[in-house]
């Protein structure tokens, strides 16, 4: 229902990690981007977090929650949080409330006539030992592979 204007925005992919259903993905230009705080030291059980995505026709969400839990799910390293994290949110950021960086990206949720609020992100960790990754990302990182 809402059309893009020009100038149109283009983005390429840097890394996959297919088993994981993840991408690094370069965007057009340049753009602030957030740092991946892929320590798990810095986050823990209880903490507020922020989910931003873009739900069904929405244009852009943030959701308010907390973490729920840290813990393998299914072999992956991921972060359970009570943000409501809806169809149309996977791929987004899940940041944490105090320091503003990411700490993990938002994948799924538990179908709501099973549990209710039961969101999973997968951690920032898991992301950049999945894609192999370092922070900060140089042009050399951004090259498509």
């Amino acid at each position: 229902p809402r059309r893009a204007e020009p100038p149109f925005r283009y983005a390429r992919v840097v890394r996959v990690n297919h088993a994981r259903d993840l991408a690094l993905v370069k965007a057009e230009g340049k753009f602030p981007y957030f740092t991946l705080d892929g320590d798990r030291s810095h986050y823990q059980t209880g903490e507020p977090v922020l989910a931003l995505g873009n739900p069904k026709t929405e244009q852009f969400t943030v959701t308010k929650g907390i973490i729920s839990a840290v813990k393998n799910h299914n072999g992956l390293d991921v972060i359970q949080t009570d943000a409501a994290i809806s169809s149309g949110n996977s791929g987004g950021p899940l940041v944490l409330v105090k320091t503003g960086q990411v700490i993990g990206v938002n994948q799924q949720v538990i179908r709501p006539d099973l549990a209710e609020n039961i969101g999973f992100s997968i951690s920032a960790f898991e992301v950049m030992r999945t894609l192999g990754i370092t922070q900060p990302l140089d042009e050399k990182t951004l090259r498509r592979e």
